[in-house]
C-alpha cells in the first residue's frame, strides 16, 4: 500500500470540551500518517474552539475551522467536504476514537476490493470511556437493498473516495442525514465494503440522538416515507426490517 494519498479527516465539534482531544490525537495517531485534520467548531458554547486552536499548533496537520453560526452537523460535515484536499474522505465524530490501523485497513480493503465506501465493526463505549461490552459488526452482504434494511454504517467508521462527495452531500432536513447520504450514495451505484473488526470507539451519550430510540425510529421513518419517497406499503416493509435489525442490536 502507498502512502503518497493524502486522507482528509473530517471531525465535526460542538460542545464536546472533554471528548475533542481524544479524538483528533486518534486520527493523528494513525499508522497511515498522511492525512489532514479538519476539525470543524459548530459554534460551541464551551471552550471546544479553543482546545482545537491549542492542539492545532503542536501539529501542522490540523486544520481547525469555526461556522460563522451554528449549521448542525449535516452541513458542517458539507463544509468539510468543500475543504477537503485528499482522494481520501473519512469521517470522525467528536466524541468518537479510532483504533491506530482503522485508516491502513481500510485504505488497503478499497485498493483490494476496488469498492468506494468502507465501513468497519465499531465497539460501544460509555460517557466514561468505559466498554459497555457490545460491539456493532456490519453484514457481510454489503448491497443496496440490505442498506435501506439497516444503516449499518457508523458515521465514525467510514472512509470513502472523493467521488462520492463530487455527487452526493449530507441532507440537513433529515434527522438522519447520515443514513440518507448513504443509501443515495449506494443508489447512484457507489460500492460498499466492510472490515468486521472493531476499528472505532463509538461513544454513547444520553445527550445524543441515537439514545432515543422511538426518535431514532421516527427519524427512519422519515427516511423511507420522504427521502426515499416509498408509498406506505413498501415503507412498512422496510421499517419493519429496520425494527427487526434494531431489537437485534439490542440483545
Amino acid at each position: 500500500m502507498q502512502q503518497n494519498h493524502l486522507c482528509s479527516v473530517i471531525i465535526p465539534a460542538y460542545n464536546c470540551e472533554n471528548l475533542i482531544a481524544e479524538a483528533i490525537q486518534s486520527a493523528l495517531d494513525q499508522t497511515y500518517q498522511n492525512i489532514e485534520v479538519l476539525v470543524i467548531d459548530d459554534c460551541s458554547t464551551d471552550s471546544t474552539y479553543e482546545q482545537i486552536c491549542a492542539i492545532a499548533k503542536a501539529d501542522s496537520r490540523i486544520i481547525p475551522l469555526q461556522n460563522p453560526h451554528n449549521m448542525g452537523v449535516a452541513l458542517t460535515r458539507n463544509y468539510g467536504f468543500q475543504k477537503a484536499s485528499g482522494p481520501y474522505i473519512a469521517l470522525l465524530d467528536g466524541d468518537d476514537f479510532w483504533l491506530p490501523d482503522k485508516l491502513q485497513q481500510q485504505i488497503i480493503q478499497l485498493e483490494a476490493t476496488g469498492a468506494d465506501i468502507c465501513c468497519t465493526a465499531y465497539a460501544l463505549i460509555d460517557e466514561k470511556s468505559q466498554p459497555t461490552g457490545k460491539c456493532f459488526v456490519p453484514p457481510k452482504k454489503t448491497s443496496f437493498d440490505r442498506l435501506r434494511k439497516q444503516n449499518f454504517i457508523g458515521c465514525s467508521t467510514a472512509l470513502f473516495h472523493r467521488q462520492v462527495i463530487e455527487q452526493i452531500q449530507m441532507r440537513p432536513e433529515f434527522s438522519h442525514e447520515d443514513y440518507a447520504f448513504w443509501l443515495e450514495a449506494a443508489q447512484a451505484g457507489f460500492q460498499i465494503t466492510a472490515l468486521h473488526q472493531p476499528l472505532v470507539q463509538y461513544r454513547i451519550l444520553q445527550s445524543s440522538r441515537s439514545a432515543n430510540k422511538l426518535r431514532s425510529a421516527y427519524n427512519c421513518w422519515l427516511i423511507y416515507r420522504k427521502f426515499m419517497k416509498y408509498n406506505l406499503f413498501r415503507a412498512f416493509y422496510y421499517f419493519i426490517w429496520y425494527a427487526i435489525y434494531g431489537t437485534l442490536r439490542r440483545l
